[in-house]
């Protein structure tokens, strides 16, 4: 009985040990979304986030935080009215997604060698909405030790309770496709 106790204490102590966190920001990654319009397509990207991924154990978990702020279409007037009317920047100043559970290849994102897939799987919070969402990527470990991380998404603001910003002349439809780029480093 004493040798299964301190066999159990030492498989914990041993998944704690290789529990990590890996941090990223927009200093070393991308993240962009596009939407199509009646009259044009929208490019955007995201230039202020941070995030992190805590890998090691069977279900990693991570967030992400992107600064409703930092969301640019590259154009002011369409910006200042997806930060104002659309997004309510003032009272919802982020965009979160929080990673409750890792899924695929988890033995091999855990092995921090070789690459494979996986699915982030948590809940995002746009303005005071949260919905639960699955995010496919791709994952591949960086003989520096960088876990490089891409994917995309697909969503609707629409499913979010985001105001239509359509104007007369021209409609934007609700779906987003968003991709991501990431490097993560170990963080200290």
């Amino acid at each position: 009985m004493a040798a299964a106790a301190i066999l159990a204490l030492a498989m914990v102590w041993s998944a704690d040990a290789d529990a990590a966190r890996y941090a990223f920001d927009d200093s070393s990654g991308t993240i962009t979304f596009d939407m199509r319009a009646s009259l044009h397509e929208v490019n955007g990207a995201a230039e202020n986030f941070t995030g992190e991924l805590d890998i090691g154990s069977e279900q990693p978990t991570g967030k992400l935080q992107l600064q409703a702020t930092g969301l640019t279409t590259h154009l002011d007037v369409r910006d200042a009215r997806m930060h104002d009317y659309c997004l309510d920047t003032e009272r919802y100043p982020t965009v979160d997604f929080l990673i409750a559970a890792t899924t695929g290849n988890v033995r091999g994102l855990n092995s921090r060698r070789g690459s494979g897939t996986i699915e982030l799987r948590g809940q995002m919070t746009v303005r005071s909405a949260t919905r639960d969402v699955i995010v496919p990527a791709t994952y591949t470990w960086e003989r520096d030790g960088t876990l490089h991380l891409n994917g995309a998404y697909q969503m609707s603001w629409a499913d979010f309770g985001v105001p239509d910003p359509s104007i007369i002349i021209s409609t934007l439809y609700p779906e987003m496709d968003i991709q991501f780029d990431v490097r993560l480093r170990q963080a200290p």
